[in-house]
């Protein structure tokens, strides 16, 4: 699907979006935190998350007791105006947040700037998206985490593990994750 299709079919989905993938996509928040452990994080991260569509995972991070700075940054306004709608109607005092449109692909932020970023359901297994994980891993300070999942329609989760570069697992029969976290080296 090219760009301009993948907008138009997200912006146009918006209004409807939780209702079809929210469930789904909750599940995948949960698995994917439960293995980085622990409710909540001791320090104020800097948190990217990265095609945050209409900010499911900012829920249930402060569910979790995460405090910081958070923010969404996704393709599609419509799903960022939702996003907003949603985080007006949580009323959480947790993470401060922004929400910003634009292209993972040119991201329009700072090398080093985060200490967790957070990339589901948007990476496939394309050369061109593969260079999304790449413009993610620039994004991400010392000692930070990185975590992303790639959706393939052919390869399982042994094909992934030759792009990510820390622990992987299956998500679902199409989807696989992956657990980087930088070091002094990163």
């Amino acid at each position: 699907m090219c760009e301009i299709d993948l907008l138009e079919w997200y912006d146009s989905l918006a209004p409807s979006y939780n209702g079809l993938y929210g469930d789904e996509q909750r599940a995948k928040y949960v698995k994917v935190l439960n293995e980085l452990g622990g409710e909540a994080h001791e320090q104020l991260p800097n948190i990217l998350d990265s095609g945050c569509g209409t900010g499911k995972l900012f829920a249930e991070l402060a569910r979790r007791g995460w405090r910081g700075y958070y923010l969404g940054i996704d393709l599609s306004v419509n799903q960022l105006l939702q996003a907003s709608e949603y985080f007006k109607k949580l009323g959480n005092d947790f993470l401060i947040y922004d929400l910003v449109a634009g292209d993972l692909r040119k991201p329009p932020l700072r090398k080093d700037a985060f200490n967790f970023i957070f990339s589901f359901t948007v990476v496939r297994d394309e050369v061109s998206d593969l260079g999304i994980v790449n413009n993610l891993r620039r994004l991400i300070g010392r000692n930070g985490v990185l975590v992303y999942t790639i959706l393939s329609s052919k390869k399982g989760v042994k094909e992934f593990e030759g792009v990510c570069r820390g622990a992987c697992g299956e998500l679902t029969r199409l989807e696989s994750y992956c657990i980087e976290v930088w070091g002094d080296e990163g």
